[in-house]
């Protein structure tokens, strides 16, 4: 259930990058997540209702901190490098490096991981690879690009690994403590470096939707890691590219090579190992 749990989450936010990443483009990388951030509140706000929170630690609110703060890093690094490469390739990228990150956690600090399980992850980190291999084809991918992706995908695995830290006891609350430091942090960094909040009004359906899908698959994603391993969870959850690829394959026109195509494939077949 958690790889599913967890594989669900990333498709939704794998579809709420793209528009994240099409907005970043026009309205920039520092903008885009802090508005987006904004409007994924409102289903945060319904999360706090529909979940019960009897007991809510300082820890748990401090690792929500935490993982504001990574995310709101992991975001600005990410959307600068799809506003400078192709998104069928930095997110498979950024990806690949957050599963890293989850899947040496998990097998340094976690037990129990099943035979069936540990071939569906090693699996899921293979699909990862290959929906990234790019190839020889026209309009490769700046090494700079390449970069951000990398850094990003570091700090999403710390996003990962803080949030598993959570008690369920403590609701939907670490997400609130995850927004209360990513937000003004995003407001900082967008005074500092463009003094100003700019932001393409064309951007602004696209990117509110965005935002509540971002925070419909954190929800997700908070439920798996709190109820399975952090390897599988956070791996499953790093298989968003797949959705992001396809969306940009389909509306923006970019290429899929057949061994991409095998990638999104062999991420499904792994979501059903890692879940039996």
């Amino acid at each position: 259930m958690t790889a599913l749990v967890a594989l669900l989450g990333s498709m939704i936010v794998g579809s709420a990058d793209f528009l994240f990443g099409v907005a970043a483009r026009r309205s920039g990388p520092l903008s885009t997540p802090l508005v987006g951030q904004l409007c994924g509140l409102s289903i945060l706000s319904l999360s706090l209702v529909a979940f019960d929170a009897p007991e809510v630690r300082f820890a748990d609110l401090a690792w929500g901190g935490i993982s504001g703060i990574a995310a709101a890093v992991a975001y600005i690094l990410f959307l600068s490098s799809m506003s400078k490469g192709k998104m069928s390739v930095v997110a498979p990228i950024a990806a690949a490096t957050g599963a890293a990150v989850a899947a040496l956690y998990g097998s340094v600090f976690e037990e129990g991981l099943g035979l069936v399980a540990v071939v569906g992850i090693v699996a899921a980190i293979v699909s990862i690879v290959l929906v990234c291999s790019e190839g020889p084809i026209e309009g490769n991918t700046p090494s700079k690009a390449i970069w951000l992706a990398v850094l990003s995908g570091g700090f999403f695995g710390i996003l990962f690994v803080s949030l598993a830290f959570t008690s369920t006891n403590a609701g939907m609350w670490p997400l609130v403590a995850s927004r209360a430091t990513s937000v003004p942090l995003l407001v900082v960094v967008n005074l500092v470096v463009n003094r100003s909040i700019r932001f393409n009004r064309e951007d602004l359906a696209g990117t509110v939707l965005a935002g509540i899908m971002e925070m419909l698959a954190s929800i997700l994603l908070l439920w798996a890691l709190r109820r399975g391993p952090v390897a599988i969870a956070g791996v499953f959850g790093s298989l968003y590219p797949t959705s992001t690829v396809l969306l940009a394959w389909i509306l923006l026109g970019e290429r899929l090579r057949s061994i991409q195509k095998l990638g999104v494939c062999l991420a499904l077949a792994a979501a059903v190992l890692a879940a039996v």
